[in-house]
Parts: C-alpha cells; structure tokens; sequence
C-alpha cells in the first residue's frame, strides 16, 4: 500500500485537462451545433423548395456551414477559457492492489483498477483516463515516483 499527498497547480491543471479532455469537447460541441443547425437547414430548404428557392439551397448551405464552423470555434475559445480557471487541486491517494482511495478535505472515494481505462505519459505529469471519458493526473515529481510506478503496473499504456 503506497499512500501520497497530490498536488497539482493551476497551470499543469489547465494544460492537462485542456489536453486531455480537448478531444472529447470538440466533439460534444461540434455535435450540438451540427444537430440544432440541421434542423433548421432542413427547414429553410423545404422553404426553398415551396418558394421555388431551389438555386438557393447551396448558399444557404454554405452560410450554414460557416456558422457551424463559427459557432463551435467560439465555444472552444469558451471552453479553454473556463479551463484556465482552474484552481490548485490536492489530495491523498492510497494506492493498493485493489485500487485507489482518494481523500479530499470533506469526502473519500475508493475506486477499483477496472474503473480506469489506461495513462498517458508527458514530460511533467503522467495523465490517467477513465473508464467513463473523465481524467486525472499526477504530476512527476520525485516524491510521486513510486506512486507513478506503481500505478503504470495497473493500468494500460495508451
């Protein structure tokens, strides 16, 4: 059993999760724009059609495309924004062969090897993906080696 107090500041906070979660986030909000533009392109061509706009639904599909294009670039600038507003994070991490316990100032968790997926290593910290989308990190530092040891023997390299 290996038990070590975390820290990660402020700026490794926001660069990991900028990094690790910037997929995910380019996804989700691609995803939503693309549906809720759809279904409005999906009308303004039907009006097209009735109003005997036909030669007009290749420039209405431009313009949509551009405003998808548009829209997801400003809520990415949002949303690596609001990752920039992390705070310094830290907890105690008690490692053991079934898992890990995290011990925050007011609760404790446990959650067992399955429930993280694989970890990925960087020059300043190795990032731990979960099961379910979500991501932590460690950051490397000398009193942490063991902790990153012990931990890459559990999970997968992704």
């Amino acid at each position: 059993m290996l038990e070590a107090y975390i820290k990660v500041e402020k700026e490794l906070a926001a660069k990991g999760y900028k990094r690790g979660l910037w997929s995910k986030a380019v996804k989700d909000i691609v995803y939503y724009y693309a549906w809720r533009l759809f279904i409005v392109w999906l009308i303004v061509v039907e009006a097209d059609r009735i109003l005997d706009g036909s030669h007009l639904i290749f420039w209405h599909s431009i313009i949509f495309i551009v405003l998808l294009i548009s829209a997801s670039i400003y809520e990415l600038s949002i949303w690596s924004k609001k990752m920039d507003d992390f705070e310094d994070q830290g907890y105690t991490a008690i490692l053991d062969d079934n898992g890990v316990t995290i011990k925050g100032e007011v609760t404790e968790n446990h959650f067992s090897w399955d429930s993280y997926k694989s970890y990925k290593e960087y020059d300043t910290y190795i990032q731990i993906n979960f099961a379910n989308e979500g991501m932590s990190m460690i950051p490397k530092t000398p009193e942490l080696f063991e902790i990153i040891e012990f931990t890459k023997t559990k999970l997968p390299l992704e």
